[in-house]
């Protein structure tokens, strides 16, 4: 057994796959234009439990959603 001093703190295998899709810029809310997630969100993933990561998936995907409404044309709008 390992002594207190040496405890393995790696994280547990997780069966939640990262969004990361390796298109990283933040914007200037510090959110990645390529996954959606947080500076926070990126820089603790590693740590998160599963529960944790999902609920982040769901805030990227969300935030992912938003973007891509404001990118949609609007129908009935002028085309400029």
């Amino acid at each position: 057994m390992k002594p207190d001093t040496q405890l393995d703190l790696a994280p547990a295998p997780s069966g939640v796959p990262s969004p990361c899709r390796s298109l990283c810029r933040l914007d200037e809310a510090d959110l990645c234009t390529g996954c959606g997630r947080s500076r926070d969100d990126i820089r603790r993933w590693k740590t998160m439990a599963d529960d944790e990561r999902l609920a982040c998936l769901a805030r990227a995907a969300r935030q992912r959603q938003a973007w891509d409404s404001l990118a949609a044309p609007r129908l009935g709008a002028d085309p400029a």
